[in-house]
């Protein structure tokens, strides 16, 4: 028997139509903050008591005719295992503003692609801003993951 195809819908192919007319135009840190109390943060490595904890919030802060206007908020912080005290925080805040070709569902699309899609684009920069920031705090680099699920 053979098997039923599973066909694109009407909205998945508008969605990919969306997809292949963005164009990044500008993407940079709009702000960070960084804490670290040294002495805690060796006494938790010393012990391997660390717990690095990392969260990511995109949001779609504007829509217009021909572009949208995102935001990535990311923070990393190493703590011990009881999330009592927190040895290292490093926070920022990435803007990224898109053209797109016309879309009557441009809003709906642009959240979607928010929710989705645009981590794929913003996390490297919080990767590479993580390690080189640590680097600098006479710490050893921390390698954040090439992923993430929040």
């Amino acid at each position: 028997m053979p098997r039923k195809k599973n066909l694109p819908s009407k909205l998945d192919s508008q969605y990919s139509s969306f997809l292949r007319g963005i164009n990044l135009v500008a993407l940079g840190l709009e702000g960070c903050r960084t804490t670290l109390n040294r002495d805690q943060f060796w006494e938790l490595d010393d012990k391997k008591q660390g717990v690095r904890r990392i969260s990511a919030d995109y949001q779609l802060l504007e829509v217009r005719k021909s572009f949208f206007n995102v935001s990535a908020k990311f923070k990393m912080s190493v703590e011990d295992k009881q999330g009592t005290s927190t040895a290292l925080l490093i926070e920022c805040e990435y803007g990224a503003h898109f053209h797109y070709a016309e879309s009557a569902d441009a809003k709906e699309f642009a959240q979607r692609f928010t929710e989705s899609e645009l981590r794929l684009i913003v996390w490297p920069y919080f990767r590479q801003f993580v390690n080189d920031v640590t680097g600098r705090m006479t710490i050893p680099p921390i390698l954040v993951p090439l992923s993430v699920t929040a």
